[in-house]
């Protein structure tokens, strides 16, 4: 019996919540137009040029020398779904390295030409990409609606470069140039060149804001940002390491990139589970469940109508149970106990007595 009730109870409960599904939308899976999903993001941080001419040692292995020029960036995202990201960004910084080398430099009228000395580069970058950015946390099913994300990121663009050269003699005292000796060599107006880039980052949410950092591999398609071509060496690469800081735009209760969509059928589980605890619940035990039940805190064993309320045989408002007489002429006024109204006090109740007010003393 117990078991037929469970079916029957959970069979409403299906039929009710499809119902509420199509017609509020409460249940489901949510809904893009039910989240903000335009952000406007900055960023600083510093790049890491990784071409023929670095700073550094004279072997060319002096990493945290070439890491020092800033980069400013801004971001434009949009949300495509609780975890990928459409976003455009745009960089600026700069690039410069010296070393002591021997070197291939572009000359337009004799073509490359070979020298030795000390190299000394300088260039401006600006850059653009359009990137496809996935948040790895809105896919946990341990923690849900993470505030801290982790994501990756990969793109394509393109950016610019104008480069100036000098060459100087190398003064191996100072390991440096010496003074007046320094000719340019190359100084070339902006060129245009494509990339891929990928990277990876976190993020911390912090109500509408989220700040984190951004690691960005960028693979150029050129070799000639340095201006110096190397037999050894395919391309000119750099790397960005950045400080991030994003804004959401909206007036909505929830961002999308920050839901995760198993969230709400965490909540839909937690509430049917709730409804069927109601549904197959029945505290009293008088044998209606507590979903139904307008009271359940009648006494153990005492007979119930369906909604749950006492039997209560002559409709005076006071159940059988407490009832002195429970069958009492229909609309009769009684007292606390059930029992009819006497006024007069003649033992004739109210309702049967054609003198209801007689006087005491001629009863």
């Amino acid at each position: 019996m117990k078991l037929k009730n469970l079916l029957l109870a959970f069979a409403f409960v299906a039929f009710g919540n499809s119902v509420m599904a199509q017609g509020s939308g409460t249940y489901g899976l949510p809904k893009k137009k039910d989240f903000d999903r335009l952000s406007l993001g900055l960023g600083l941080g510093v790049n890491w040029f990784q071409g023929d001419v670095q700073s550094g040692s004279e072997n060319n292995s002096g990493i945290w020398d070439n890491i020092k020029n800033p980069v400013l960036g801004l971001k434009v995202g949009y949300q495509i779904s609780h975890s990928v990201q459409l976003n455009l960004r745009g960089q600026y910084t700069k690039f410069s390295g010296e070393k002591r080398d021997r070197i291939n430099y572009p000359n337009a009228v004799t073509g490359p030409i070979k020298t030795s000395g000390f190299v000394e580069f300088e260039s401006q970058i600006m850059q653009g990409t359009f990137n496809l950015n996935y948040t790895f946390g809105n896919i946990s099913f341990l923690q849900r609606n993470k505030r801290f994300h982790m994501y990756g990121e990969i793109g394509a663009g393109v950016f610019t470069f104008a480069t100036k050269v000098d060459l100087s003699d190398y003064d191996s005292d100072k390991k440096g140039a010496v003074p007046g000796t320094t000719v340019e060599i190359v100084d070339h107006s902006p060129v245009m060149e494509g990339l891929v880039a990928a990277g990876l980052g976190f993020k911390y949410q912090i109500k509408r804001f989220d700040v984190g950092m951004l690691f960005t591999f960028h693979k150029t398609l050129t070799d000639n940002i340095d201006q110096v071509y190397k037999e050894d060496t395919e391309s000119d690469n750099f790397s960005y390491v950045t400080a991030n800081v994003n804004y959401t735009f909206g007036k909505k209760s929830a961002m999308m990139e920050w839901v995760n969509p198993m969230e709400v059928v965490y909540s839909d589980m937690a509430d049917l589970k709730d409804k069927m605890d109601v549904m197959s619940g029945d505290k009293d035990k008088d044998g209606v469940s507590d979903l139904f039940d307008k009271d359940n805190s009648t006494s153990e064993g005492v007979k119930v109508y369906g909604d749950g309320t006492s039997v209560d045989s002559d409709g005076d408002g006071i159940a059988d149970t407490k009832d002195t007489d429970p069958f009492s002429a229909k609309g009769a006024k009684v007292d606390a106990s059930g029992v009819e109204t006497d006024t007069d006090g003649d033992g004739v109740p109210d309702s049967r007595d054609l003198e209801p007010v007689q006087p005491k003393e001629i009863l």
